[in-house]
């Protein structure tokens, strides 16, 4: 009898830590609060502060617990992208082709990059990211460039054939960089030349890595997987939507959204579709974020969705007066998110 207790105590407990995430979180608001203007940027979380910007031009760092601004920096243009965040340091790309890093403690000006030198054609459509102690800057004419981290300056320019829309993402030694033309480029950090890559029939969203696997979207509704160690094909999946956010992936799924509205479940391992879910709320611009056996998702009239990754069953929405357009952030059990009317949620 005894043994029979332990047993099904121990499986009470492996049923509550799989439950944990969807019944820990209870859809209330755990702060709010009204910025100068609406989020320009994604959100990036750094230990217990959130890193983002607003279209009037002004980068916060703010308190995740409590709200609290720790310090604002105002920039020459409109922020763009997500904020690059590093140990030290805070990288900013801006909408005028200007790259900003600022010390993540306080908001003090390390660097700042003017290589665009006033040309409309070298802006940022999105922002930067980092890896290999360089700075990533995806620029409208084409050109790549590699920056040093430490004091701003070109190591290196790959030059695509059309402008680039999108971030790249830094692994294992190159840089996946989704382009205009349909092309996802591996390029080499040492050399800046493209080694190797995929394709697909629209342009190329921010590829995503786990696993040592590179996965990527496109806006024909391409969903492709390969193996960065002599580029060997995972899977290649085709749907009839275009998917207008990069792939998010955790626990071994892979979420996405689409040009219709729609939220979409498959397998990390293979491809495989699980579920579909209708937003109804039209083009789909935030990466939607994979949290336990929750799915968050934004949409363009301002209401998220918390959706059962077991099933996609909706389990409650959230809604609030505007549009989300840009990326959320997830931590520490709490969803953080801003909407085009200025507002910066906690949701818990």
């Amino acid at each position: 009898m005894k043994k029979l207790f332990l047993f099904v105590l121990l499986i009470s407990f492996i049923i509550a830590g799989f439950a944990q995430d969807s019944l820990a979180f209870s859809n209330k608001t755990k702060w709010s609060i009204n910025l100068d203007s609406s989020l320009s940027t994604g959100i990036s979380v750094s230990n217990n502060t959130l890193i983002f910007g607003t279209a009037s031009g002004i980068v916060y760092a703010v308190n995740k617990d409590n709200a609290q601004t720790i310090w604002t920096y105002s920039s020459s243009s409109t922020p763009t992208g997500n904020p690059a965040v590093t140990e030290d340091n805070v990288i900013i790309g801006q909408s005028d082709g200007t790259i900003v890093c600022l010390s993540i403690s306080d908001g003090t000006i390390i660097w700042i990059n003017h290589s665009y030198d006033d040309d409309p054609n070298d802006d940022l459509f999105d922002g930067v990211s980092t890896g290999n102690n360089m700075v990533f800057a995806p620029r409208a004419d084409g050109k790549l460039q590699a920056l040093d981290i430490t004091n701003g300056h070109v190591l290196w320019t790959y030059q695509s054939e059309l402008g680039l829309k999108t971030v790249p993402v830094y692994a294992e030694g190159f840089v996946f960089q989704g382009e205009y033309n349909g092309l996802l480029s591996m390029i080499d950090v040492k050399t800046g030349e493209r080694v190797n890559g995929g394709g697909a029939g629209g342009s190329v969203n921010t590829p995503v890595v786990n696993n040592h696997n590179v996965y990527y979207s496109a806006e024909d509704g391409s969903l492709k997987s390969f193996r960065i160690k002599d580029v060997i094909p995972i899977f290649d999946s085709k749907l009839d939507d275009s998917i207008t956010t990069s792939p998010s992936i955790n626990n071994g799924l892979i979420t996405y959204g689409t040009a219709r509205g729609a939220i979409e479940l498959i397998r990390e391992a293979n491809g495989m579709f699980n579920w579909h879910f209708e937003t109804k709320g039209g083009n789909i611009s935030a990466k939607p974020i994979i949290a336990g056996d929750l799915v968050f998702a934004a949409d363009g009239q301002g209401t998220i969705f918390a959706i059962s990754t077991k099933n996609g069953r909706l389990l409650f929405t959230f809604p609030t007066d505007s549009g989300i357009d840009n990326d959320m952030a997830y931590s520490d059990g709490v969803l953080y998110f801003g909407n085009s009317g200025g507002i910066l949620y906690a949701l818990q």
